[in-house]
């Protein structure tokens, strides 16, 4: 690499005629039905990526560390084979999980092929063609890391279908501070009944399906209260959405948007917390609760299950 590197600069290899023959190949190829202007820019992009790691300087350093299987677990894998160092790896949420839920959501891929409902239709779309990008990357990352950590064990299941060897597989799970939760104030008598949902009010957390299970409790539980703890910024289109689902199913007086909050003040006052995400790695509110001696529903995402069940 660092030969290639020396000898042909990454930007005239990048717009080369050779670079154009393989793009027109790798479309006949993979991604004939497509629209190949799409395939084009997409693989631009995903080929500078890649060519972006091969370019960066690699620190010396004892052992490298990577948080993800994107490109920085491509670099990491680099870093272990040009240096022989150990490269680990610690995976939260299995990446190519998430980046397959964003691009299944992303309204800025277009569908360029019309599959209807036929899962077993093999042509390749843009999705697809991302999707097995960033499954190629994981699957080098895995490869070339001496560890791979998890926090929970179903995780691993996902990382040895891309790969990844037993015996570089462990699992160190979240831990939580247990003295914070140990002393809270007891419930206060006279509240309303009230649910919680404690997280960011972003699509993946699906907050509009904790709105709606609202809309249901309250036609058995006239008085229940339905608190959203979290920051309302980070999207503000979702948040306007949720808000809309609010008045429209006229549940102004149930449903409340606290924004960003100490929640360790809002415990004593909960007597259910509640997670709807489509997607979690090993939720610390979950875990928290718990230690408050909160009772939790969830959906089976991450290590809810886990948790939940012991």
């Amino acid at each position: 690499l660092a030969k290639m590197r020396s000898q042909v600069p990454v930007a005239l290899l990048f717009n080369s005629p050779l670079a154009w023959s393989i793009a027109r190949r790798t479309y006949d190829q993979e991604m004939p039905f497509g629209s190949f202007l799409h395939f084009f820019w997409a693989w631009r992009a995903l080929l500078g990526g890649l060519l972006a790691t091969l370019e960066m300087p690699v620190p010396k350093a004892k052992v490298y560390h990577t948080i993800s299987t994107g490109y920085a677990g491509v670099l990491a894998a680099r870093a272990h084979l040009e240096t022989g160092r150990p490269a680990l790896l610690t995976e939260h949420g299995i990446y190519t999980n998430e980046r397959r839920i964003e691009l299944l959501m992303a309204d800025w891929v277009a569908d360029t092929v019309d599959k209807g409902h036929n899962l077993g239709d093999a042509r390749l779309d843009l999705r697809d063609m991302w999707i097995r990008a960033f499954e190629a990357y994981a699957r080098t990352c895995y490869e070339g890391c001496t560890a791979i950590v998890t926090l929970y064990a179903d995780n691993q299941a996902a990382q040895r279908a891309l790969g990844a060897a037993e015996d570089k597989l462990r699992v160190i799970a979240n831990g939580i501070d247990l003295a914070r939760f140990a002393n809270l104030p007891t419930h206060p008598s006279g509240l309303p009944p009230t649910v919680a949902l404690i997280g960011r009010v972003v699509p993946i957390k699906d907050v509009k399906t904790f709105i709606t299970a609202a809309g249901l409790l309250r036609q058995r539980i006239p008085d229940v209260k339905a608190l959203i703890l979290g920051p309302t910024e980070e999207d503000p289109e979702y948040y306007d959405a949720c808000a809309a689902l609010v008045r429209e199913l006229r549940l102004e007086n149930c449903v409340t948007f606290t924004g960003q909050v100490n929640v360790l003040e809002y415990l004593s006052q909960i007597d259910v917390v509640a997670l709807t995400s489509l997607s979690e790695s090993q939720p610390l509110v979950v875990l928290e609760a718990g230690a408050a001696g909160l009772p939790f529903v969830a959906t089976d995402v991450g290590s809810c299950r886990e948790i939940i069940e012991g």
